[in-house]
């Protein structure tokens, strides 16, 4: 998930006055995206254990010209795959099998322990809660970059 700033290279290897300003303000404008944005897709992840919700972080990324705000969630299953993508996009069924040959799965169920060679998971249904998220959040951040507009106009004429 990321809202991009590009301002295309028109020549010279520094910044023009303008070309700073404009840069600054983008910059600026991506953090508050980013502080809008994340407090929110924290809400509006669903909790198991809270761990994938926790894991959400915003970052820049690019410099000057080329700027980026990244909203990442970096919780990961024991195996280090991100796990977000499989609550927000579901999963087929399939079968779990030990990691280790001749190895047992061991979990719970009602407070009963469960041994079990291989399981058949039946899958998990797509939760799409960024989709929400951007929904929730399109008004405030419209309000940025609008007021970024009117910042970066205001400073350039000024």
């Amino acid at each position: 998930m990321g809202f991009d700033y590009d301002l295309e290279r028109r020549g010279g290897e520094g910044l023009s006055k303008a070309e700073t300003i404009i840069a600054g303000q983008a910059n600026r404008a991506l953090r508050d995206i980013g502080q809008v944005f994340t407090p929110a897709l924290k809400a509006n992840t669903p909790r198991a254990t809270g761990k994938l919700a926790n894991s959400s972080r915003f970052q820049l990324v690019g410099s000057n010209k080329n700027q980026a705000v990244e909203v990442r969630q970096g919780a990961r299953t024991p195996d280090g795959a991100f796990y977000g993508m499989f609550v927000r996009g579901g999963t087929r069924p399939h079968e779990i099998r030990p990691k280790k040959k001749g190895g047992v799965l061991v979990f719970k169920i009602g407070g009963r322990t469960i041994f079990a060679k291989k399981v058949n998971h039946p899958g998990t249904k797509a939760n799409p809660y960024h989709v929400e998220t951007e929904r929730q959040t399109s008004g405030e951040i419209a309000e940025i970059i609008s007021r970024t507009g009117v910042e970066i106009a205001s400073k350039l004429m000024g």
